[in-house]
């Protein structure tokens, strides 16, 4: 039967800047990252296409691939390979010969013809494949740039590029892994097969020496934790400059890990296959329990396992007892082996496919455990996906890949025989077992890490830096930026330190984020130092991990009992603090930057008088600061008087007074908060304590924004898009500000710093926690500088949660205006539940499996540390900021529910809907999904960029980047 007429191409249109030619090797496993690096080229502006043999095109298309890659060009060239695309693609030695005498000739042709096409534009850049060597040549002598693509493990890479040494020594370089020279990649066949393929390899790398300039990694920055790898590291010194640029997403672009961040990226594809998936594998997997199904795949491009191989292993799977799907070829050489009758014998609870939507298949809830060869594209979905591995490698890297997965990561076990006995003792190790619970956590970690974390974050930058050297190209002829020959001794640039002299507000939830920035500015190369006030600086207990200083703040004090008080605070900040200050930075020469808390505005005109630029720091939300600065315009709108109290009246639009029953919203005439918050006039940050108070607070509120109003940038302790769904939220709060969102994801890249509070914690809480069952506990705290909430209060949330019966932990201050109300004898009778301590390790506290429901004040700093270890909040707002955070935590994010009321009966309500109600599990969902966003998703990488620009721009001294 002759050929089939090749399908007409999908057209595309031509619209972008630059167009880069992307030639795959012609096998599935490396087809598919290949279209997900055009796809993710296109996300970025570049006309892709994707040139591939003649064979592969008409399969594609077949099983509909076309469809699922547009916005990339399929193109296909002539192979001289006889095939109607039915049945198997060709073999190895066929398409091997077509690659060295037919393939080449079609490529010349098309990057020909297109010198004069797409606008005018040449191509302005090639990647291949490495296997696809051939396409090298061909590109050179079109005077075409070209880069380099590697499918697998930077790893694997090393170990081919080291065949000169293993002729020479007979040793495998550059490993580190305990690996066989049987397990070489290219041992597969027969005697005859295996010398074609290592003269294939020999080809290969010859052809690739000349890829002086780079290549393209599909795997993650940092793949061998511990190993010694990194993006930056290439295999030797006259090889190509490594770009880690995996895993590569579906839909090409890299912030897919929450449903928020699909909104910016292209829709989600299936990736395209040469074989049609059999979907309904998927509607039976939604018939078996979550997490019970072993999952096995050899994968695309596997020679055969043997006949008693398959036989072994069938009856294996069929003695565990367990649900299966299995992706089985239908070739004779596969299914031959199984059992007579045998999937009518495991009807009941396993399945037989011939091809699997695998991807789908490893990110539903049922799979459990994946049974597979270790192919580099398999590895990377179980990744993806958190999926436990059970390895059985059959030839190529995927004996590399599995030395990885078992002894560098931990996240699977060696399969070393299909025996009945040994696949039974396997699956019920990694699927039952305490070693299968290490390995789920290990990969949970490593999948954190890959694709929400500061890999994924690398591969980002690698990947647009590529592009950018492809846009910011002027002529046709000249080399790329990133392609330049690797320099055998490259010069490390000397990069200045930049001194910092950071001076928070002196209050525990403002000490602690400024501390984290300074260690987190110091892991960035600044030399970093912390001013405080004297009684600060006696009071702090542990290493801070940079550089603390005092300031004399002329408040009599001996570092025991309670800090001063609001109104000591406030005097010495504006009569001995700037003095202090003063003096220490006119003696130290060469600081290059001040960063003050907002709320230490004082510092502001101190850095003025000594010449020294500053920026501000806004410890709390973004949200916060809109509603201080909207200070003038809640006036003018009779929101509030002249002294900050809230009034019954609102002007309306026409000048009119409107007398109003009861308190305003604050977002029903001004563009400040989303009116669905419903933040009332009365839960304004300075409405603490008496009139009196509350007008000296205000008063100081003023103060701060007059001063703070020169500033040009400030650095806000919020993930950008706090608020997801207020267009609002990332606009500045004027148009001369810049703001720049750092926290909380970036405090974590410097070094942990021992505690650094201003109280004792009681560390024996911990070990009572060890003790409670996972998510059983309530832990209660209200922050370390809230007024007291009354002993009434007091005495009415004692007996609530001594009523609920759950174990409880709850950090209480040793001041009688809060101990005096608990009841008599309180803390013996609820000592078979309760734990009450004057100071919690907060931090160490919710990280623990025993908490399950955090009742909080929401001070900003126990929200954002709520949200980073996932647990939920029932929320008693005090005083500050801590009402526009409860709002939304409960409306915006629904990550908590608010307590109204502190009855006896009320508690107990609140208590039993978050902690075991439908309820309660869809605000875990939220938390779970909000912990994604802001810790690992695209919320840390853009909070990590902003936080970069920023030192990089006191080094070059660019007042455009840092202060406006």
């Amino acid at each position: 039967m002759g050929a089939e007429p090749e399908p007409e191409p999908m057209p595309v249109p031509v619209c972008l800047a630059v167009s880069v030619v992307l030639v795959p090797f012609p096998a599935q496993g490396h087809v598919s990252p290949m279209l997900r690096l055009a796809r993710a080229l296109a996300a970025r502006g570049v006309a892709a296409t994707v040139a591939m043999p003649d064979f592969v095109h008409r399969r594609i298309v077949r099983a509909g691939g076309q469809q699922a890659s547009v916005g990339v060009e399929l193109a296909s060239i002539h192979s001289g390979v006889p095939d109607d695309g039915k049945g198997d693609p060709p073999g190895f030695a066929s398409f091997a010969h077509a690659m060295e005498h037919h393939m080449p000739v079609s490529l010349e042709e098309m990057l020909t013809a297109r010198r004069r096409s797409l606008t005018g534009r040449s191509v302005a850049c090639l990647v291949a494949d490495v296997l696809a060597s051939w396409a090298i040549p061909v590109a050179d002598r079109c005077g075409v740039p070209v880069v380099g693509f590697w499918t697998a493990m930077l790893a694997t890479y090393r170990v081919v590029a080291a065949i000169p040494e293993l002729i020479e020594k007979g040793l495998i370089s550059d490993c580190e892994l305990d690996l066989s020279t049987a397990d070489l990649p290219w041992l597969v066949g027969d005697v005859a097969c295996q010398k074609s393929r290592f003269t294939f390899w020999l080809r290969t790398m010859k052809r690739a020496k000349n890829l002086r300039s780079s290549i393209l990694i599909n795997s993650f920055p940092d793949e061998s934790a511990g190993g010694g790898d990194s993006a930056g590291n290439t295999p030797s010194q006259v090889l190509p400059h490594v770009l880690q640029v995996g895993p590569l997403p579906s839909n090409g672009g890299f912030d897919c890990s929450t449903k928020c961040d699909l909104l910016h990226d292209p829709p989600l594809a299936k990736n395209p296959s040469m074989w049609q998936a059999d979907e309904t594998c998927l509607e039976w997997l939604d018939q078996q329990r979550p997490g019970s199904v072993i999952y096995v795949s050899f994968g695309s491009w596997v020679p055969s396992i043997g006949g008693d191989v398959i036989n072994e292993l069938a009856l294996g799977l069929q003695a565990t007892g367990r649900p299966f799907l299995w992706a089985l070829k239908e070739e004779p050489s596969w299914r031959d082996g199984l059992p007579k009758q045998y999937a009518e014998s495991v009807a009941g609870r396993g399945k037989i496919v011939a091809w699997a939507p695998q991807e789908d298949v490893l990110r539903h809830n049922a799979t459990g455990c994946f049974l597979t060869h270790c192919g580099w594209n398999s590895t990377l979905e179980a990744i993806q996906h958190g999926v436990r591995l059970l390895c059985y490698p059959v030839s190529g890297d995927q004996f590399i890949n599995c030395a990885y997965i078992v002894k560098m990561w931990e996240m699977g076990m060696r399969l070393w025989s299909t025996k009945r006995g040994v696949v039974e003792d396997c699956v019920t190790r990694i699927m039952e077992g305490a070693e299968g619970r290490r390995m789920q956590e290990k990969m949970d970690e490593l999948r954190e890490r890959v694709i929400m974390g500061d890999a994924r974050c690398a591969a980002k930058r690698n990947l647009d830096s590529f592009v950018d050297g492809i846009i910011i190209r002027d002529e046709p002829s000249q080399t790329l930026p990133f392609m330049v020959a690797a320099d055998p001794k490259p010069a490390v640039p000397v990069r200045p330190t930049p001194a910092i002299v950071l001076v928070p507000f002196p209050a525990q939830g403002h000490i602690s984020p400024m501390l984290s920035l300074a260690r987190a500015l110091a892991a960035r190369g600044a030399a970093a130092t912390v001013a405080v006030p004297d009684f600060v600086h006696r009071r702090i207990i542990g290493g801070v991990g940079v550089e603390l200083v005092s300031l004399d703040s002329g408040i009599p004090d001996d570092g025991n009992g309670e800090p001063p008080g609001f109104a000591s605070i406030a005097y010495a900040m504006e009569h001995h603090l700037p003095v202090s200050l003063e003096e220490m930075l006119m003696t130290r020469r060469g600081v290059a930057c001040v960063v003050a808390d907002i709320l230490a505005s004082w510092a502001f005109p101190v850095a003025t008088r000594c010449g020294v630029p500053a920026a501000g720091f806004w410890a709390v939300m973004l949200a916060a600061y809109r509603v201080v600065a909207a200070i003038p315009e809640l006036i003018d709108k009779g929101l509030i008087s002249d002294s900050g109290i809230p009034i019954s009246t609102k002007r309306t639009n026409n000048g009119e007074d409107k007398v109003n029953n009861g308190d305003c919203q604050i977002g029903d005439n001004l563009d400040v908060l989303p009116a669905e918050l419903q933040l009332s006039t009365a839960e304004l940050p300075w409405l603490v304590g008496d009139a009196a108070c509350q007008k000296s607070r205000f008063n100081f509120w003023l103060q701060t924004m007059e001063r703070a109003k020169n500033l040009r940038s400030i650095l806000v302790n919020t993930f950008p898009g706090e608020a997801a769904g207020d267009s609002g939220c990332c606009n500045p709060p004027s148009q001369v500000l810049q703001v720049l969102q750092v926290g909380p994801s970036v405090w974590h890249d410097a070094p942990p710093a021992e505690n650094t509070s201003m109280w004792q914690a009681d560390e024996t809480c911990l070990h009572w926690l060890d003790k409670q069952r996972d998510g059983s506990v309530m832990y209660v705290s209200f922050g370390s500088w809230v007024p007291s909430i009354g002993r009434d209060v007091i005495n009415e949330i004692a007996l609530s949660l001594q009523a609920t019966g759950r174990p409880f932990l709850w950090a209480l201050k040793e001041e009688p205006s809060w101990r005096d109300g608990l009841p008599k004898e309180y803390a013996e009778a609820v000592a078979g539940h309760g734990k009450i301590v004057a100071w919690a390790p907060q931090d160490d506290v919710l990280r623990h499996k025993a908490i399950g429901c955090y009742l909080t004040h929401c001070g900003w700093n126990s929200t954002l540390e709520a949200i980073q270890h996932g647990v939920r909040l029932l929320c008693y707002p005090v005083s500050g900021d801590q009402f526009i955070n409860c709002a939304y935590i409960v409306k915006m994010w629904e990550t908590g529910m608010r307590l109204w009321s502190t009855k006896r009966g009320v508690v107990e309500d609140c208590v039993t809907r978050i902690m075991e109600g439908d309820e309660g599990r869809r605000m875990q969902e939220k938390v779970n999904e909000l912990r994604q966003r802001v810790m690992m998703g695209e919320a840390r990488c853009a909070a990590k960029r902003n936080l970069d620009s920023f030192v990089d721009g006191i080094i070059m001294r660019d007042e455009r980047i840092v202060f406006g």
